[in-house]
């Protein structure tokens, strides 16, 4: 791998693929690693569909959002020049003339990973590719409040229409899953997907452990027409917040030691 040298920071589950845990030294001080990254996060946010987001630019005067799909139809390999190997972005117009940019900037996404970094708790991992050498996958979450949840990542979103079900207030801590997402060619089949989440949890447990936190649940912030979704409802779900604007925008409650227990089975299978 091109990434880490350091191989306490690697989970083999596969041939095909690694985990990788990230901390803020190893992160900012990598140059192409940023730049995978980034192409990574764009691409898994910019296709359109009924579980995708469509977020791959944005125009700078009428701020109308186009996927990829929008801008390149079927032409894949013009996409593919354009997310990998553009030195300078490509710009392209919105039908109202203004030119279209990046929805996620390097900017935009140095500035999130920075907020990240400044949370203790954080659990940060990537999915690599063995094949292509380049990163493929990622899931980004940490432990706090319920109320700082909502305030700083929730209600900027979803703003008025906030709509809390079965909600305990009562509850302190929980962990957070704010960011996971897999590239689309690389979703097939269970492995990556649950094999993130396994790091993602065992990690957590061990901050858990070593700081003497008392937490029950975990929190995932995600559709209702995902993967994701579909795994994790078998774990005794609640959902805790609804958009009205988009009913299958959720956010959604699992005891934390339920799923730590599942993923340990996972682990002791296939990992």
């Amino acid at each position: 791998m091109l990434f880490f040298s350091n191989k306490k920071e690697k989970l083999k589950f596969d041939k095909n693929y690694n985990i990788i845990k990230i901390n803020e030294d190893n992160f900012f001080a990598d140059s192409n690693l940023l730049k995978n990254f980034f192409n990574c996060y764009r691409d898994v946010f910019s296709h359109a569909g009924s579980n995708e987001w469509g977020e791959y630019k944005k125009c700078n005067v009428c701020s109308k959002v186009y996927s990829i799909e929008d801008i390149y139809g079927k032409n894949k390999y013009e996409f593919i020049l354009d997310i990998e190997h553009n030195y300078k972005e490509k710009i392209h117009k919105c039908d109202c003339g203004g030119n279209l940019l990046y929805y996620y900037s390097d900017k935009v996404l140095m500035e999130k990973m920075k907020l990240y970094f400044t949370k203790d708790s954080l659990s940060f991992f990537l999915l690599t590719s063995n094949k292509e050498n380049k990163i493929v996958g990622f899931i980004i979450g940490y432990i706090d409040t319920v109320q700082n949840v909502i305030n700083e990542k929730l209600k900027p979103v979803f703003g008025n229409f906030l709509n809390l079900e079965n909600f305990n207030e009562n509850i302190n801590r929980i962990v957070y899953v704010d960011e996971l997402g897999i590239a689309i060619p690389y979703r097939v089949g269970k492995l990556p997907l649950f094999s993130l989440l396994t790091s993602f949890i065992l990690d957590v447990n061990h901050n858990i452990i070593d700081n003497g936190i008392n937490l029950k649940k975990i929190w995932f912030w995600t559709s209702t027409n995902s993967k994701l979704y579909s795994l994790i409802n078998r774990y005794k779900t609640e959902v805790v917040l609804r958009s009205k604007n988009y009913d299958h925008k959720v956010v959604i409650s699992v005891r934390f030691k339920y799923i730590l227990f599942k993923l340990l089975i996972f682990k002791l299978i296939y990992l």
